[in-house]
């Protein structure tokens, strides 16, 4: 990877994978200038995922409209919006983990983030399944 200062060439110093967000976390030095910063590896879910809704028809899978719907559901909460960034990264990992396949299911997503949500906190799973309704059983 190029230096985002000074375009020369990087290496890694330090590497740590995030298991539970499927990610690896990097520190890296530029050999030109010195500069340190920090990259974050992770899927690229908008490129990779496609959302198959009960119609049939297909939508690419879009991280920001999980977001926004997980901290309207939170919206009770005194942190709102670092916890809904927090639940969005579970939520992703755990679709990850039981759907490998590039196409996932509408009702899959909001199965899966009703659960995520009911451990964090049971209002917003309910409030959350309440606007989302499941199609199927």
């Amino acid at each position: 990877m190029d230096c985002y200062i000074c375009s020369g060439q990087t290496s890694v110093v330090n590497s740590r994978p995030q298991l539970r967000l499927k990610q690896v976390w990097r520190r890296r030095l530029c050999r030109n200038c010195g500069y340190i910063f920090t990259t974050i590896e992770k899927i690229d879910l908008e490129r990779s995922m496609m959302v198959q809704f009960n119609d049939k028809h297909l939508e690419e899978f879009i991280r920001e409209k999980l977001l926004i719907s997980v901290r309207d559901s939170l919206g009770h909460r005194v942190n709102p919006t670092n916890d809904s960034i927090a639940i969005t990264n579970t939520i992703l990992a755990k679709i990850h983990k039981v759907n490998p396949s590039p196409l996932i299911d509408r009702d899959k997503i909001v199965k899966i983030s009703g659960e995520v949500l009911k451990n964090f906190d049971r209002v917003s799973s309910s409030h959350y399944l309440a606007y989302h309704k499941l199609v199927t059983n």
